[in-house]
């Protein structure tokens, strides 16, 4: 019998971009942001259609600007925030209840990131005209799944077998314990 990797979620057909930052494991989807700054204002830029933060003379100082970016990433995007629990083994949520519940000071667990879904794309997705408030939660529970299942990847919550004839994938399954 071979053990085999089971492939990242990550690697499948999602709704959302899983985009994260940690200076030990390679989480989530790749990407080329420097840090989450630059993500938020280059995601704001991107729902936004090109709208410049960075020259328009009403945000004079870098929280305003912060807080204007965010400001349209929320109105445009569906985005979550994703957090590590990292005491043997990884666990990741988008909640810090249950770790603050065994680490109340937050010594095994941070923020190491961001799931999200545009607007475009949720609308593409459910052949939709506009956002509706019910949209916006349909795709949020998508998100939420997906984190699950990604969640159950890192802790080794998948199972996956083959079978084989004659050197010939006859079947195959993957599933969650």
């Amino acid at each position: 019998m071979e053990i085999v990797n089971p492939e990242s979620p990550r690697e499948w057909d999602n709704l959302g971009h899983m985009i994260c930052w940690h200076r030990l494991y390679n989480l989530g989807d790749e990407h080329n942001y420097a840090d989450p700054d630059q993500f938020l204002f280059e995601l704001a830029y991107e729902v936004s259609h090109q709208e410049r933060f960075d020259q328009d003379p009403a945000f004079v100082d870098d929280e305003s600007l912060f807080d204007r970016a965010r400001e349209v990433i929320y109105e445009r995007a569906v985005i979550l925030p994703l957090y590590l629990f990292d005491h043997s083994g990884l666990f990741m949520s988008t909640s810090t209840e249950v770790f603050a519940a065994f680490d109340p000071y937050g010594f095994d667990w941070r923020q190491v990131g961001y799931i999200y879904v545009t607007r475009e794309e949720i609308m593409r997705e459910w052949e939709a005209k506009r956002l509706t408030k019910r949209l916006r939660t349909k795709a949020e529970r998508v998100l939420l799944d997906e984190v699950s299942t990604y969640n159950d990847y890192l802790v080794g919550n998948v199972l996956y077998y083959e079978v084989e004839k004659e050197g010939t994938i006859e079947d195959s399954c993957y599933g969650r314990d």
